[in-house]
Parts: C-alpha cells; structure tokens; sequence
C-alpha cells in the first residue's frame, strides 16, 4: 500500500471530527 507523506505547508482535508471535510495548511510534523 503506498503511503502519503505530509509535509509542512501541504494543504490537507480532514476525514475525521468535528472539522470533517474542511482543507488547511500543515503548520508542523510531529515524527513518530
């Protein structure tokens, strides 16, 4: 399965919550 990288200042869709479905920019990674 290939994996997505997200990197800061990527613009991402939220799939779950109470923000389901609103976009936003990644302001910082955490690394596991």
């Amino acid at each position: 399965m290939a994996q997505a990288h997200v990197r800061k200042g990527d613009t991402v869709v939220v799939v779950a919550g109470k923000e389901r479905g609103k976009r936003g920019k990644v302001l910082r990674v955490l690394p596991a």
